[in-house]
């Protein structure tokens, strides 16, 4: 019968130059600013974790438990440095409490060994040391999971880390077990379930490394898309975007016979803010009537700003009078509020137009007729809201005072 031995030292040995590839790895590559404290924290991690691999080899091959107690501490520091970076990654912050609070208490049991008889000692050592790596790595699977279950549209590699921080963490807490079961047994002991856990997490170890450096360029990818359909003041979507996004929303509403509303909004006497409280001052209120929208619409709902104070609303499934109903509230609300410009408290308000999806229509069309509504608000005084009527003659041969390029 064929069977397969592996030499531990060399898988351990392995395992090191590994963690030490991929430190150089990340050191060679260009990080964007936002992420930049992230990835060196990582790359000193597996720095750390090469150093203390190696230290560990060499006490296992020379006998030199101090050595080898010194890597595992380095191996121990490396996996805390893993943690926090993870933890820097999710929550944009460094919290070292918990990585560096679980490497104090987890080496203090580890180091505890000393005092264990002689003949449970190396056993008792490799347990410890193993659940507290994988107590580091099952942590690292959960944030990185709850991070992801948060989002709307995860990363495709968050889901990568998290299965192999998951199963890091078995195979880990696996040589803990083979510790307590097999009697006189150390680091580098020759048996099946010790040498498979070795290999997996060699294994985990890669695609760890090789997905962590996926995760990175992903977000870097996405922020770029989110640069090119992003208005880089008010953070809401732009024209480009909102133009290939009604296309197709207005595509699927005539397939699914469902009602789809445009809204046209236009901060009132917005000129007169920028012209006496100046450009810093009409950038807040941008800023600030985007928030406003954000958070009186359903995430469903596609908000953009198409230039100075133009902002579209685009309702899925909401047909005219539900949609006036909506912007009518949002109106109330905004119109309520006080902003500090200066000296001054400034009360504003917006003007809207809203225009339904009834029969397969262009977006350029659909467009138009909102701003046709949007204009009749603005001659009926403003700070009010009116839905396209086809049937008004007078409305139908206004001039758009919104151009469209067909």
């Amino acid at each position: 019968m064929l069977t397969l031995q592996l030499d531990i030292v060399t898988m351990m040995t392995l395992l090191a130059s590994g963690h030490l590839i991929l430190a150089l790895m990340l050191s060679w590559h260009r990080v964007e600013p936002s992420l930049r404290a992230t990835v060196r924290i990582w790359q000193a991690a597996q720095l750390l974790k090469a150093i203390g691999g190696a230290g560990v080899v060499f006490g296992v091959v020379s006998e030199n438990v101090p050595v080898r107690l010194l890597g595992n501490l380095l191996i121990f520091t490396g996996f805390a440095c893993e943690l926090m970076a993870y933890r820097r990654y999710v929550l944009h912050r460094t919290l070292p409490r918990l990585p560096f609070g679980l490497l104090i208490i987890g080496s203090a049991l580890v180091l505890a060994g000393i005092w264990v008889p002689e003949a449970w000692r190396t056993q008792y050592t490799v347990a410890a040391a193993s659940t507290l790596l994988a107590a580091f790595t099952l942590l690292s699977c959960l944030i990185l999971n709850a991070h992801r279950r948060r989002q709307s549209n995860p990363l495709p590699m968050l889901k990568v880390l998290v299965w192999t921080n998951g199963l890091n963490s078995l195979a880990t807490f696996s040589r803990a077990i083979s510790a307590v079961l097999i009697e006189q047994h150390h680091v580098a002991t020759q048996a099946p379930l010790n040498e498979a856990a070795f290999l997996l997490n060699y294994l985990l170890i890669l695609i760890n490394g090789m997905g962590f450096l996926l995760l990175i360029k992903e977000e870097v990818d996405t922020k770029l898309r989110e640069l090119v359909v992003r208005d880089p003041l008010t953070g809401l979507f732009n024209r480009r975007h909102l133009d290939s996004s009604l296309e197709v929303a207005i595509e699927e509403h005539n397939m699914a016979q469902q009602p789809l509303s445009l809204c046209l909004l236009d901060l009132d006497h917005f000129k007169a803010v920028n012209d006496t409280y100046g450009h810093n001052a009409g950038d807040y209120i941008l800023r600030e009537f985007a928030r406003h929208l954000s958070q009186h619409l359903r995430p469903a709902d596609l908000v953009a700003r198409i230039g100075g104070e133009e902002f579209v609303v685009v309702m899925h499934e909401t047909d005219a009078v539900t949609a006036s109903t909506r912007i009518q509230d949002i109106l109330d609300n905004f119109s309520a509020r006080q902003f500090r410009l200066g000296k001054d408290r400034v009360k504003l308000s917006f003007s809207a137009g809203i225009a339904e999806r009834r029969n397969p229509v262009r977006p350029s069309e659909l467009i138009r007729q909102a701003d046709r509504a949007l204009y009749r608000s603005k001659e009926n005084g403003r700070k009010q809201v009116s839905q396209y009527a086809a049937n008004s003659e007078s409305e139908r041969d206004r001039a758009a005072h919104y151009p469209l390029a067909e």
